[in-house]
């Protein structure tokens, strides 16, 4: 109930003269603050409703994150819906209540019953809130592994933006590994997206050098092999006269860390569809906050 409203409330019933309109004024703010809790409860079961899936793999990215845990966010957010559904039924029996009551209970009984239920909805609130935000907007995650060395190193914790996220050069992106043969969710770095130029030229170690958009001073690996080439190019599909354009929703990612990367060297390509989201920020180790510059470890000389 909003604090106005509340104290208005209040102020009415401790003040409180026995005539209907003072009394009707009262019953109308209650009633009122009860269908804001039903509309707002409404939306989150809807929202939770339509976004099943995407709940499911945000729950199973944040298990071991810096502040969730796994009572928090547990791996089948049935939980959640739960406590929404009790608490979108609850502010409608609370609504039945008030109404069919209007006249024939006592101001202040109402005033101590509605106070409990007030409290108990904005405490639940604010979790599913902060459920909700996390879920749809920042999520946190704890990298795993040392594929992102030296720019992240493992247990590191991020957070990673996914509303609206539009794929750009560079950019540190979680995404789900499962359908490429990988186990998780993986974090890696695009080198190559939609419409970019992707060339393989043979060099002195009879291994292939990869470059993007003709960039030859700055080679994105150096030791690719016939297969590994394969890979990336879908069992050269895409691989025409010695160079491929990344097709439509695709990209090419790689680990920061090129000794010790499972990336698309070895799952091919990653469809637009399966990522997560962008690493946005580091907030843990607390004496490594804030977003590292690149630290590539390669083989090339």
């Amino acid at each position: 109930m909003k604090k106005i409203t509340k104290r208005k409330i209040e102020e009415n019933i401790l003040g409180y003269k026995d005539d209907e309109t003072s009394k009707e004024e009262i019953f109308k703010s209650v009633k009122m603050s009860s269908i804001w809790h039903i509309l707002l409860f409404g939306i989150f079961l809807i929202v939770s409703l339509l976004n099943i899936n995407k709940l499911e793999k945000l729950t199973d990215l944040t298990q071991t994150a810096f502040f969730s845990s796994k009572l928090l966010f547990s791996k089948n957010s049935f939980i959640i819906f739960l406590i929404i559904l009790i608490l979108f039924f609850t502010s409608v029996l609370a609504y039945i209540y008030i109404v069919k009551k209007n006249k024939n209970i006592k101001l202040k009984r109402l005033y101590k019953n509605y106070n409990i239920y007030d409290f108990v909805s904005f405490a639940a609130t604010s979790f599913v809130g902060l459920y909700f935000v996390i879920l749809f907007l920042i999520t946190p995650c704890t990298i795993e592994g040392s594929s992102m060395e030296a720019t992240y190193s493992s247990n590191d914790r991020v957070f990673v933006w996914h509303l609206n996220y539009k794929i750009k050069d560079n950019d540190v992106i979680v995404f789900d590994a499962k359908d490429y043969g990988g186990n998780g969710y993986y974090i890696k770095r695009i080198v190559a997206k939609e419409n970019d130029i992707v060339t393989f030229e043979l060099n002195e170690k009879f291994l292939y050098t990869m470059y993007v958009n003709h960039d030859y001073e700055n080679p994105v690996e150096s030791n690719i092999s016939t297969y590994q080439i394969k890979k990336i190019t879908n069992n050269n599909e895409y691989y025409i006269n010695g160079e491929m354009i990344v097709p439509k929703n695709k990209v090419i990612v790689l680990g920061d860390n090129r000794f010790d990367s499972a990336d698309s060297r070895i799952l091919g390509m990653i469809d637009k569809s399966d990522i997560v989201g962008v690493v946005i920020f580091r907030f843990y180790p607390f004496n490594k906050m804030g977003n590292p510059t690149s630290n590539i470890i390669d083989h090339i000389d």
